[in-house]
């Protein structure tokens, strides 16, 4: 499977493009990435879903319960109001097998309790 993904920053009625790429699935897989924006990802979706192999078969791999907290954010993000899309194919632009989109704000807390 091949993933694109782009980060949108909203700045009034202008969506900036931040970042846009696309993503070999099997290759990641195989070979983790040392990229920060990469691990980002890589990280929870290996920690908390069942893909075992490549390429995916249908069935195979299932997320539950995941949140945005599951997701760490770089210190270097600043505070703002983006939107993340990822689409999933079954080869580079071909067959459609996966779209989600994530708008979402970024509010720095410093000092959080943890036990609340």
């Amino acid at each position: 499977a091949f993933f694109s993904y782009s980060v949108r920053a909203f700045d009034g009625a202008v969506q900036k493009v931040l970042l846009s790429r696309w993503v070999d699935g099997c290759e990641v897989y195989r070979k983790p990435p040392t990229e920060r924006i990469m691990r980002l990802f890589y990280d929870p979706v290996i920690k908390y879903s069942r893909v075992s192999c490549c390429p995916y078969k249908p069935g195979v791999s299932i997320m539950l319960n995941i949140t945005p907290s599951y997701f760490p954010m770089p210190t270097f993000l600043p505070e703002s109001e983006f939107l993340v899309e990822v689409r999933a194919y079954t080869r580079a632009r071909a067959d459609l097998i996966f779209e989600t989109r994530w708008y979402a704000r970024l509010v720095r807390m410093f000092n959080v309790n943890k036990n609340i």
